[in-house]
């Protein structure tokens, strides 16, 4: 799973594309006065054309954030249903269901351990007189630990290939892909009110 500092990392490369643009635009501009010729992004600034392509950004966005998580319970019933019924062998389906409740406990083991370091993150935030070294050490830690989360993961989930066969296991997989998201399902759930 990602941690949250990619986050970080996807706005700020976000906000540089847009200082970028800024540039482009600036430079258009230029170029419109000294040469009087129509280069590509005097389309957008004398029909306003980027001006509609920032709305239809922001609207974008707004509606993408606004999207709920799933409801787990929910999820988790859809799922039972549908091994229940694609998995054919009681033997082997009781033998995934153990397998999923695992893997149900270990992603509350994970929000646990996300808002761990959420917690400890702002504590050092707050701290003027951290320093670096006990920055680093935390984001480390939390980088083990996580690595540790995701190999568990794939270990579940070879157990859970070894359970089904072939047919039942991309029946299965892709309700998971479709369903299970790690940022709606973790990180979602994982936010706290300070």
């Amino acid at each position: 799973m990602p941690h949250a500092l990619w986050i970080v990392t996807r706005y700020s490369e976000t906000f540089k594309n847009l200082v970028y643009a800024r540039e482009l635009i600036k430079y258009d501009q230029n170029y419109i006065s000294t040469n009087h010729g129509p280069p590509i992004l005097n389309v957008f600034i004398n029909s306003k054309g980027l001006g509609c392509l920032l709305l239809a950004f922001s609207i974008g966005v707004a509606v993408g954030c606004a999207k709920q998580a799933p409801d787990p319970a929910q999820l988790r019933a859809d799922e039972t249903t549908l091994v229940q019924a694609t998995v054919t062998d009681p033997a082997r389906a009781e033998r995934l269901f153990g397998l999923l409740d695992e893997r149900d406990r270990l992603i509350e083991e994970t929000i646990e351990m996300l808002r761990q370091y959420r917690r400890e993150l702002r504590a050092i935030n707050a701290d003027y007189d951290a320093s670096r070294e006990i920055i680093i050490e935390m984001v480390d830690q939390y980088n083990r630990d996580r690595a540790q989360k995701q190999l568990r993961f794939i270990d579940l989930i070879t157990k859970m290939k070894a359970t089904t066969t072939a047919d039942e296991w991309k029946v299965i997989a892709e309700f998971q892909l479709d369903n299970f998201k790690a940022r709606q399902l973790v990180f979602g759930r994982a936010k706290e009110k300070v």
